[in-house]
């Protein structure tokens, strides 16, 4: 998957609204008719919020690696000695990150306010997600022009990562907030329908 770059962050809380409307179908028509909407809609709301990314960019771990780069890969530019049917070993920068808390769907999902401006793959393995720099470098040990671009490349990347993570979380806190609202309307909207019906079926059987 690629950083921020498989959808916009308006998927995620349309999964949670979808969810919460399974909920409300699947509740009994007596603990919408009878019971306190209140108490309901704070309940869903709150089982149903989003948890903000928390990730600590300065905490990180490093390994090089060696990758097979076929010798297609714009990564060789024009006029680099290499044949087009053939793979190259060349190191791969990369960088784990912990992920303290939060929902891993908000790493793939762009916010509304500000883009990630770069083409970054990115694996996740239980808590921990992975991110990386591919070199030229035909060995494990980089040369000084490889390094230099390489930590160049991770410190735009870090700081465009903060300031992505830091709009995303504030458009999940806004939709968090708003979340009760919504159920509320909802469990409103569902309970005038059931009363509707069984006024109906009340005035069916009367004769």
């Amino acid at each position: 998957m690629r950083l921020f770059k498989e959808g916009t962050i308006d998927k995620i809380f349309h999964d949670v609204l979808n969810n919460i409307r399974t909920e409300i179908d699947s509740l009994r028509d007596s603990q919408i008719l009878s019971g306190s909407l209140s108490d309901l809609s704070k309940s869903i709301a709150d089982s149903h919020q989003i948890s903000e990314l928390e990730i600590d960019l300065d905490n990180r771990m490093v390994d090089v690696v060696m990758v097979d780069v076929p010798g297609t890969s714009p990564l060789f530019p024009p006029g680099t000695d290499v044949m087009g049917d053939q793979l190259y070993p060349c190191a791969r920068v990369n960088y784990g990150f912990t992920i303290d808390s939060g929902d891993l769907n908000l790493l793939s999902l762009q916010p509304t306010a500000v883009a990630f401006n770069h083409d970054v793959s990115f694996e996740v393995d239980g808590n921990q997600f992975t991110i990386g720099y591919q070199t030229r470098n035909a060995t494990l040990e980089l040369s000084q022009t490889w390094r230099d671009k390489t930590k160049e490349w991770l410190r735009v990347i870090i700081d465009r990562l903060r300031e992505v993570i830091n709009a995303s979380n504030k458009e999940v806190q806004e939709f968090n907030s708003s979340l009760q609202g919504q159920v509320s309307e909802a469990l409103e909207a569902k309970r005038e329908e059931l009363q509707r019906r069984k006024d109906q079926n009340d005035d069916l059987n009367k004769l």
